[in-house]
């Protein structure tokens, strides 16, 4: 079907097929369009108001949504290619299932639930993490902790060699050694020699802690020469560094002469 010039005038089609539609300008004022089927045509500007568009492929222009307004695609499928949307337009939300093959941070703070990470991994992992705290330490809660190695602040150290040893003309044995966890200070010892006093004191790395209390432990002792069948004692007072080692547990005093020896384990709060 071929319409000549209709300028001016209405043109009301309600229903139809158009093979071909050729028109230089159908205007929206003067045409109106119910029901029909182009098949074949090219509409440069079209107000649509509403209907439905089956089958469409829109691939030199863009479509935009203006503001305020929906594209609901809730019912279907929104397709997308491989890396089509970034980050940058992802924020919020819950995912509950994800793998990450490459993972690169620009921040310093990961927010997780029940943690705080201030210090980018760096190449490290979990498995083999960096040092925790080591350019700023700080404190931590922990409900468990399992260690298969040994946990310390400072490891088992051998102090014989700088304690000042007070009760000897010589020593032939003198083991001084001491562990640090947080404030908590292991001691063993074993010192054994000559005696030239009546008393025995040796001194430790860590002042203890200023208490009220006295920090005591029985110790198995040699007096005289002679192995004694009843505990000594070592005494540390608060706010000391200095263990004072006795015969019995109210503070006698050594032989001055032949062979002394004290042996036992302690700990103790440093300050």
């Amino acid at each position: 079907m071929v319409i000549g010039d209709i300028s001016g005038t209405t043109l009301d089609i309600t229903t139809g097929t158009f093979e071909a539609l050729t028109a230089t300008t159908i205007e929206a004022a003067t045409a109106n369009i119910t029901t029909a089927e182009i098949t074949t045509g090219n509409v440069a500007s079209a107000d649509i108001d509403g209907g439905t568009i089956d089958g469409a492929t829109i691939a030199t222009s863009n479509i935009t949504v203006g503001a305020g307004k929906t594209l609901d695609v809730s019912a279907g499928t929104f397709t997308l290619a491989d890396n089509q949307i970034s980050g940058d337009k992802v924020e919020g939300g819950t995912i509950e299932g994800i793998t990450i093959t490459g993972l690169t941070l620009d921040t310093t703070l990961i927010a997780a639930t029940g943690a705080e990470i201030n210090t980018v991994c760096d190449g490290y992992s979990w498995a083999a993490p960096n040092t925790i705290g080591s350019a700023t330490p700080n404190t931590g809660s922990f409900t468990t902790i399992e260690a298969s190695g040994d946990i310390y602040t400072t490891a088992w150290t051998d102090y014989s060699g700088t304690s000042t040893i007070v009760g000897f003309s010589s020593t032939s044995t003198s083991s001084i050694r001491y562990k640090k966890i947080g404030k908590t200070v292991l001691v063993s010892f074993f010192i054994e020699g000559g005696s030239n006093a009546t008393n025995l004191t040796f001194t430790l790395p860590y002042t203890s802690a200023n208490t009220v209390s006295q920090f005591i432990t029985p110790i198995v002792i040699k007096d005289n020469s002679n192995l004694q069948t009843t505990f000594g004692s070592a005494y540390l007072v608060p706010n000391s560094n200095t263990i004072s080692c006795y015969t019995n547990s109210i503070n006698a005093g050594w032989t001055a002469s032949n062979t002394k020896a004290c042996r036992g384990e302690l700990w103790y709060e440093a300050k």
